[in-house]
């Protein structure tokens, strides 16, 4: 592990130990949330859409979300956001988004 990405999962780490249920939180309703604050503290962040039901954040060669390092599936299908897939992640609806990623994790805790 080199150093930028000890910087970048010391600040994941903070961000999980912010408030109880923020793992919950920025995994299930508010993962482009947690890009855009990714982003704000590391500005070469890239927003990937996974399988159009969930936000992971590319930051150099690795993907991260709430759950630290991304592992890409062989099967999952990720997209880089542009402007269009920003609204559609900012208008998922709480159930929908939790009915795609209960699909994905079973195992939260």
């Amino acid at each position: 592990m080199d150093k930028r990405q000890r910087e970048i999962l010391s600040f994941i780490k903070v961000l999980r130990k912010s408030f109880e249920d923020a793992k919950i939180v920025y995994l299930f309703w508010a993962c482009y949330w947690f890009y855009e604050i990714l982003k704000h503290s590391f500005p070469e962040s890239i927003a990937y859409m996974v399988d159009k039901n969930h936000v992971v954040t590319k930051i150099g060669k690795d993907f991260y979300d709430v759950s630290w390092v991304y592992e890409i599936q062989k099967w999952e299908v990720l997209t880089k956001m542009d402007e269009d897939k920003h609204y559609i992640a900012e208008s998922w609806k709480d159930w929908q988004r939790l009915e795609r990623m209960l699909k994905k994790y079973s195992d939260i805790n």
